[in-house]
């Protein structure tokens, strides 16, 4: 299992990883290039980020996490 954090801002995603280290669960980031970036044309910041999260591949034992 591992989490993937669907966000393009670095400190965003370091940020949130720190917080996370506490788990037993692998965590990364998006690579540069591994998605396509997300227009965020949501009307709520709910709704970009399930537009971000829905951008990444969904594959067996993956929690994707978009920031909001």
């Amino acid at each position: 299992m591992e989490i993937v954090f669907a966000t393009w801002n670095s400190e965003k995603a370091q940020w949130i990883k720190k917080g996370l280290l506490i788990l037993p669960i692998p965590i990364r980031v998006l690579f540069a290039g591994e998605v396509d970036e997300v227009d965020e044309v949501g009307n709520t910041f709910e709704e970009n980020a399930l537009l971000k999260a829905n951008a990444v591949p969904m594959k067996s034992n993956r929690i994707i996490v978009a920031e909001v």
